[in-house]
């Protein structure tokens, strides 16, 4: 009965320990201490002479001499278009840049400079995201603009959801309910010695 007592006592605190550590996942831009990201404050833009209309901006200009460095956005709408963009100050120092939704380990969208030094993309996400840009040289300057623009109903695509629906199967519904699965297993095998323990006793 003890020995029961015990195993059950331990998945029901393993099942503690399973639901914290997926919130704590769930929280972006926590999973290395090491990580400081720099926060890219946004601020109101009115200026319609650069055609690239009202909403929210950043602009900030970098001289890398890391390999890698973090950037963090916070406080945009799902309602709003968000624009990225990078600029090299010079062509021949390329820069890899990678989008985050939950952590820095997985890039949601990725890509490099091109020829003349630029790359850029437009999507839409939620509350906060971050930005990696990586350079292969010592020393490089570039300038990083982010630009969210006013709430408005449009059809630009979820970035970090690239892939449709439809396409996904089963793993989309794996992915979207992976918790719950968890939980439900944990509770299956707690039910299971609870079973066991009755029949004995009987």
């Amino acid at each position: 009965m003890k020995y029961i007592q015990s195993r059950a006592s331990c998945l029901v605190f393993f099942l503690w320990a399973t639901l914290f550590s997926l919130s704590a996942f769930a929280q972006p831009f926590t999973l290395d201490e090491n990580i400081k990201p720099i926060k890219l404050e946004l601020l109101t833009f009115e200026d319609d002479s650069l055609n690239i209309g009202k909403g929210k901006m950043n602009l900030t200009k970098v001289t890398q001499v890391n390999d890698t460095l973090y950037f963090s956005v916070y406080g945009v709408s799902i309602y709003s278009p968000i624009y990225v963009g990078v600029n090299v100050d010079d062509p021949n120092k390329p820069l890899e840049i990678s989008l985050h939704k939950m952590n820095w380990i997985n890039e949601d969208r990725k890509g490099k400079t091109d020829a003349n030094g630029e790359w850029q993309d437009s999507f839409k996400t939620e509350t906060d995201f971050g930005i990696r840009v990586i350079a292969k040289a010592d020393s490089t300057s570039y300038g990083l603009l982010v630009w969210t623009g006013d709430e408005v109903d449009f059809e630009l695509p979820e970035i970090f959801n690239p892939e449709p629906e439809e396409k996904g199967g089963i793993l989309i519904i794996l992915k979207e309910n992976i918790l719950y699965i968890i939980i439900g297993i944990l509770l299956l095998i707690i039910f299971y010695f609870f079973i066991k323990n009755k029949k004995k006793k009987a």
